[in-house]
């Protein structure tokens, strides 16, 4: 059985602690791409209208991730994905290395 999202290109097997530690990052550097595609599904009932915006979105979030994996920020990040993994995805033992890991992306402009 396809998984939700193959038939249009956009599922992410990125595991999920990665994700949730990303997801600031997301905010901050994929919002354009994030709003185009929100706005086409709000605008549009058919299932497969927005599937290039979604695969747009996807690749969006891929070519983040990896810049910031090879940029100064990936030490706070991998801090941040340990502290999640091993506090069972609960953000509040977390949120000082979360503001770090915020912090120092929003620098990176």
């Amino acid at each position: 059985m396809a998984k939700d999202g193959d038939a249009f290109g956009l599922f992410d097997a990125t595991p999920y602690p990665e994700l949730l530690a990303a997801a600031s990052l997301f905010e901050v550097k994929c919002a354009a791409s994030r709003a185009a595609y929100c706005q086409c599904k709000q605008q549009t009932p058919a299932p497969g209208e927005c599937a290039s915006l979604g695969k747009e979105l996807v690749d969006d979030h891929k070519k983040q991730l990896d810049a910031m994996k090879s940029s100064s920020c990936s030490t706070k990040y991998d801090e941040l994905v340990q502290c999640l993994t091993s506090s069972q995805f609960k953000f509040s033992p977390c949120m000082k290395l979360q503001k770090l890991f915020r912090d120092c992306i929003t620098e990176l402009n």
